[in-house]
Parts: structure tokens; C-alpha cells; sequence
């Protein structure tokens, strides 16, 4: 029991982890597919064919088509087989032979049918069988079947059928689990045995069996069971719940009353009861789709979504029923053949498919095309291989290299060709970010932001609503199964709720989440740099007032409270040096330690000449070094050195100074002495010499100043660059 347990469990394991690769499952699909194609097509070779043909003709009557000749009789005349080699001898109806219509009797009748019908298949396999149809007398024989013998309606029927499977598999791979996507597969796999079972019936000829010929019998009329009742199914429940699945459930089992019928004729006229239900179950179709189109038609997003279904369906369901079903009834002739009539039902998955493009069906993502695309990439190879093998040449290696050829030289180029344009598409997609992120960061009020904010959604999405909501939710999200959008503002934290992008033609899918996401980091990047500019620009208008204040606005002020000419003269000369100083930190160009030291040496020099007071400032190595500085350790070594060389004019009554440059450990030491009177004590220092300890320590320095009788020195230490 243990292991039994664990062996389902080990299977449902292996199932979810499949389904959660849908690529992998959409290929099997498609393989199982391509095999039920080519089991197909190999039942048809296998199948002789007869130089003698059969069609149902006008008003009743039958054609037989051979030997050059074409004999019309009523559809109630007795058509006689004799067998050239044993003599054997069948009579079969002429609306009842193969090709023309089904055996529409009792169970005794049809069984006593289908063996005729396998004695007749037999006789053709020994040898050549005469046909009398009233007075004319035709010779058929058999020959092997080849793909050149395949008829346009026998490729028609089964190519739709293999389509119609595929677009449904397609949709049930990618939403194994959802009511909408299960209906829609069965359906596709119902047409698909139908079509296939129906391409073999009409085309195969005398050469079929009874037997064969009753399977193919009960797989079709079993198969269009499934895909109409299916279809019913789906749109009962699609996009609103309309019925309840009691009523479907009891829709389910007459269906399978009726294969059963068909299969073992339970009632006379199983044949008919089975038309009869299918041509129900259409008008079914179209009513429940009428009344789904009905219920939303407040709902104009839903109901624009349902109109190609709507359309294909109706369309198709109705045609087939009129050309093809109800002419059936009282063994009537169909308006078409029944292997033409496929590409109408087929109509019903291409209003399906262009639904699903619009993605308000099952949500599925864009990248699930590629997927369908190459699955029928494969399928397509091999009908190129099988086309050439039937008109080209017979060697199978041949033709499979002239159609790996042709897929190489035409697919492979549009590939590439489609590979760039999704490149181009990207990048320009990229740029539109970008711009429209900038224009939102940039915006200079909050409304002209939110106005940018929603004209960017537009771009990007086209959604055909986007309100306002209050959720709590920091990121953008996917919601509603993939028709709404949660979508915060990257700056002004509002929110809105989009829904149904592309102006209502797809779903939200991962593609927009990321665009979202990378939109939203683009604006958060450009308004951290806005903020950090602005922040910047203040930090330096508040320098520049400071700097004016401090220096140039002090200086000013001291001369307009002097008497003396020369001592006016001076301030000036200082404030025009601290304008300057200011002007060269606007630049924003790093300043060299050597310009830095020769200017301020040439200052210096002026300035204490001006007062008697000898300068020494021997030139040394580290004053003639070019390391860039930047503007705040140019702008406080300048101070402080201009602070300093004020304090021996002013106070020190010195007749030398002394200033020594030098370099230890990548700092750059300044040592500033005179010989004068020296300072009391440190506490008489006053709010220049205070702020130079301020200035020096903001930018990683230091500034020490000693002094006693005779002389003072002052030493500044600023950090440099390393050496490189």
C-alpha cells in the first residue's frame, strides 16, 4: 500500500514539474500530434485504392466514376460486385456505398452491411471485381495507394483538424487547470479525430473494410459529440457563468448515450439521432454565445474580446450545419463534401486564436506564440517532405534534405530578420523609457509630474482604464489573473489600477511588469540626481553667500571706517583677492597645489611689504609640486594663510616672516613664523584664528598655533592625493 501510495505520488510530482514547463509540454503535444498525422496518413496508404469511384449526384442519385465512364443511377438501385477470380458475387444499395452515405437501418440491417462491405474488400484484394450499375458494366481494380493518391479534401480535412488541435493543446499547456482552456482542448482534439476520421471515409474508397469503415464510423460521430458538446461547455461557463454544471453534467451523458447508440445500434437511425444532436448542440453554441454577448454587453472590454469568437463561431457552426449536416438527414446530399467542410469548423479555433491574441480569453502571455509557432514549424517541415516525396522524387533522404534545405534558406533568414526588429523594438522601447521617465523626474511642479506620469502609462500600456486606488503595496503588481495593473507613482506615492492594455487587445504579462519596474527605478534614479543637484546648487549658493559675507562683505565694511589712504587701499586689494578666490571655485575646475601657493606667495608678498615687514618664503619641492586640489582645501588653505599673514600685520609688530612648505605623508604642512611680540595667551585668541581651526578640520586637517616672547608660529596641516 506504501508503495502504491508513493508510486502516484511520484507521478503527480512528475506532472506538476512537467506543467511547469509548458515549452516542454506544448512540443509533446505537438509530437503526439505529428504522429497521429502521419498514423493517419499511413492508415490511408495502407488502404488500396480502386480505379472505380463512387459520389452521392443530384436530386438522389449516385455517380460511379471508372474506366473513362461516368453512370448515374438512383440512389435505391442495387449495385452489384462479381469477382473476376472466384465468381463471388455482393449487392450493396447504391446510396449506401462507400463514399456516399452511412447505413441508416436497424442493428441487424447495418451489421449485415458492414460484412458485405469487408467481402467487397476482399474480393478487390484478389483481383478485379465487376461493377454492374443497371446497364452499364464498369471493371475495378486495386492498386497500392500512394501519397500522390492523397486527395486536396483528404489533406484540407486533416491538415484543420491537426490545427485545431494544436490551438487548443496550445491553450490548455498554459492553463492546464482553468474550465475555459480544458473545454477548449477537448474541443480542438474532438475536431481533430473528426476531421482525420472523415478524410479517410470519403477518400478511401472500395478498398475500405466494413470493419474499418464502422470504426471510423463511431470515432467520428463520438468525436463531433465531444467537440460540439465541449464547445457548449465552454460557453456556458465563459466568460460568465450562465449555467449550472448539473445541467452539463446531463449534457455529458447524452452525448455519450448517442456515441453509444452509434457504436452498437442501441435505436434505429442511430446515424440521424447523432446529427440530430450535433446540429442541437450547435445552435446551442450560438445561443449561449448570443446570450454570454447579451449579459455583458455593459461590460464593452468583455464584450469587444467576445466578438471574434462570436463571429467565428456563429459563422462556422451555422455554414456547417446548412452545407453539410442538414443535408444529411434522409440520406439527402451535403452542399460540400464532408472532408471540405473542415476549414469551416476551423473557423471556430481562428475566432478563438484571434481572441486569445487579444488575450481577454485565458490570459495568456505573448511569449506562448513563439511556442505554437514552433510546433507547426515541425509539422510544416514534414509536409514539405511528404509534398516532395509525392512530386519530386521517391528517396526519403532526399527529400528530407531539400526540405531541412528550404527551412534553412527561408526560415532561419525570417528569424534573424525577426530577432532584429524585436531588438530594435526593445531598444526604441528603452529609449521611450528614458524620456518619459526624465520628463516626469523633471517635471517643475507636482501636477505637470502626475500629468507626465499619466501620459507615459498611455505610452506604454494604452490601458483602457486607469483610476485611482489606496492599496498599500510599495511595487508594482499584476492582479484580476492578468487584466489589471497595480502601478505607484515613483513620486508622488498616489496609485492607479490599470486595466485591459493595448486599448483592450491583450493582458498584462511579466513583459509589463518589468517595464513598470524599470520605469519606476528610472524615475527614482533621476529624482535622487535632481535632488542631489539642487542640493548641490543650494550647498553652493550658501558658500558663495558665506564667502561674500565673511570675507569680502567684512572687509569692505572695515574700510569704510578707515581714515587712512593706504590701509583702504589694502582691504580693497583683499576683497578683490577674495572675489577672485570665489570665481575660481565657480569654475569648478580642481586648482594645482603649485598655482595655489604662487598666487597666495605673490599675495603675501604684496601685502607685507605694504606693512615693512620682510618676507622670507624660501622656495621648496613641495611648492612646486601640481597636485590637483579641490575647491574647499584651496578655498581654507587660502584663508587661513590670508588669516594668519592679517594677524602679523596686525598685531605681531614683526619686522620678518617666515613661511615654510613642505610635504610628510601625503599632507601638505604650511608653518607660518614671525618675530615679533608673540600672544599672551591662547585665550586671547580671536574668531579669525578659531574659524582657521574650523576651517582646517573640515576637510580632514589640522592648524596649531604656539607663540611666546619674541616670536609665534602657527603650523596648518591639509591632506593631499597620494603620490601616484
Amino acid at each position: 500500500m506504501n508503495s502504491h501510495k508513493q508510486d502516484m505520488h511520484r507521478i503527480r510530482a512528475m506532472a506538476a514539474s512537467m506543467f511547469g514547463r509548458p515549452q516542454l509540454v506544448l512540443r509533446l503535444c505537438a509530437f503526439a500530434v505529428m504522429l497521429c498525422t502521419v498514423g493517419t496518413v499511413v492508415l490511408m496508404l495502407h488502404i488500396p485504392l480502386g480505379s472505380v469511384d463512387m459520389e452521392m449526384g443530384e436530386a438522389g442519385t449516385v455517380e460511379i466514376v471508372g474506366s473513362g465512364r461516368r453512370v448515374i443511377i438512383p440512389g435505391e438501385a442495387i449495385v452489384q460486385f462479381r469477382s473476376l477470380a472466384s465468381g463471388e458475387r455482393v449487392g450493396l444499395q447504391a446510396a449506401l456505398l462507400p463514399g456516399v452515405a452511412e447505413p441508416r437501418g436497424d442493428r441487424t440491417e447495418n451489421q449485415l452491411y458492414w460484412k458485405d462491405r469487408n467481402r467487397l474488400a476482399a474480393m478487390l484484394a484478389v483481383g478485379p471485381v465487376e461493377v454492374s450499375a443497371g446497364n452499364a458494366h464498369l471493371v475495378a481494380t486495386a492498386r497500392p495507394r500512394s501519397l500522390s493518391d492523397l486527395t486536396l479534401g483528404f489533406w484540407i480535412s486533416l491538415v484543420a483538424g491537426a490545427v485545431a488541435a494544436l490551438v487548443g493543446l496550445w491553450v490548455w499547456v498554459l492553463r492546464p487547470r482553468t474550465w475555459a482552456p480544458v473545454m477548449f482542448a477537448l474541443s480542438g482534439t474532438g475536431l481533430f479525430v473528426g476531421c482525420a476520421t472523415i478524410a479517410v471515409n470519403i477518400s478511401a474508397g472500395l478498398g475500405l473494410s466494413g470493419t474499418t469503415d464502422q470504426a471510423l464510423l463511431i470515432a467520428n460521430y463520438a468525436a463531433g459529440m465531444v467537440c460540439a458538446g465541449t464547445l457548449v461547455a465552454l460557453f456556458a461557463r465563459f466568460p460568465l457563468p450562465l449555467v449550472q454544471t448539473g445541467w452539463l453534467w446531463a449534457l455529458a451523458i447524452m452525448g455519450t448515450a448517442v456515441s453509444i447508440d452509434v457504436a452498437f445500434d442501441c435505436l434505429p437511425y442511430a446515424v440521424d439521432v447523432a446529427i440530430v444532436a450535433c446540429v442541437a448542440e450547435t445552435i446551442a453554441i450560438v445561443a449561449l454565445l448570443s446570450l454570454q454577448a447579451w449579459c455583458l454587453r455593459k461590460d464593452p472590454e468583455n464584450r469587444a474580446a467576445l466578438m471574434p469568437i462570436a463571429i467565428g463561431t456563429g459563422i462556422s457552426g451555422l455554414l456547417f450545419c446548412v452545407l453539410t449536416l442538414a443535408g444529411q438527414l434522409n440520406a439527402g446530399r451535403p452542399l460540400v463534401s464532408p472532408d471540405m467542410s473542415a476549414p469551416l469548423l476551423l473557423l471556430i479555433y481562428l475566432g478563438l486564436g484571434v481572441a486569445i491574441m487579444r488575450a481577454k480569453l485565458f490570459a495568456l502571455g505573448r511569449w506562448a506564440l513563439s511556442m505554437l509557432l514552433s510546433a507547426c514549424a515541425i509539422i510544416l517541415l514534414l509536409v514539405v517532405d511528404a509534398i516532395l516525396l509525392a512530386t519530386v522524387t521517391q528517396q526519403r533522404d532526399l527529400a528530407f534534405f531539400i526540405s531541412a534545405v528550404v527551412g534553412a534558406t527561408v526560415y532561419l533568414p525570417a528569424r534573424e530578420w525577426l530577432l532584429r526588429r524585436a531588438e530594435r523594438l526593445r531598444d526604441g522601447q528603452t529609449r521611450d523609457l528614458l524620456q518619459f521617465a526624465g520628463d516626469m523626474a523633471l517635471a517643475p511642479t507636482a501636477q505637470a509630474a502626475s500629468d507626465a506620469w499619466r501620459a507615459a502609462i498611455a505610452a506604454m500600456f494604452d490601458p483602457l482604464e486607469a483610476n485611482p486606488v489606496n492599496f498599500a503595496r510599495n511595487n508594482p503588481e499584476i492582479l484580476e489573473g492578468g487584466s489589471a495593473l497595480y502601478f505607484p507613482s515613483p513620486i508622488t506615492g498616489a496609485a492607479l489600477l490599470l486595466r485591459f492594455p493595448g486599448g483592450g487587445t491583450r493582458m498584462f504579462g511579466p513583459p509589463d511588469l518589468e517595464t513598470a519596474l524599470r520605469f519606476g527605478g528610472l524615475v527614482r534614479r533621476l529624482t535622487e540626481a535632481r535632488d542631489s543637484y539642487m542640493r548641490g546648487v543650494s550647498e553652493e549658493r550658501s558658500r558663495i553667500a558665506r564667502d561674500l559675507h565673511d570675507d569680502v562683505s567684512a572687509r569692505l565694511l572695515t574700510s569704510l571706517h578707515r581714515t587712512d589712504a593706504q590701509e583702504i587701499h589694502a582691504d580693497v586689494r583683499g576683497a578683490m583677492a577674495d572675489i577672485r578666490t570665489i570665481v575660481i571655485g565657480l569654475s569648478g575646475a580642481p586648482q594645482s597645489l603649485h598655482a595655489l601657493l604662487a598666487n597666495l606667495r605673490h599675495e603675501t608678498q604684496t601685502r607685507l611689504e605694504a606693512a615693512a615687514i620682510a618676507l622670507d618664503w624660501p622656495l621648496t619641492p613641495a611648492g612646486d609640486e601640481t597636485y590637483p586640489l579641490d575647491y574647499a582645501s584651496y578655498r581654507h588653505i587660502l584663508s587661513i594663510v590670508r588669516e594668519c599673514v592679517s594677524n602679523i600685520i596686525r598685531h605681531s609688530a614683526a619686522s620678518t616672516a617666515r613661511i615654510w612648505i613642505d610635504r610628510v605623508d601625503d599632507a601638505l604642512i604650511v608653518e607660518i613664523t614671525d618675530n615679533g611680540c608673540g600672544m599672551s595667551t591662547p585665550a586671547t585668541h580671536g574668531n579669525g584664528l578659531t574659524n582657521a581651526s574650523r576651517r582646517a578640520a573640515s576637510v580632514g586637517g589640522s592648524f596649531e598655533i604656539a607663540s611666546r616672547a619674541g616670536d609665534t608660529a602657527a603650523r596648518l596641516a591639509i591632506p593631499l592625493p597620494p603620490r601616484p
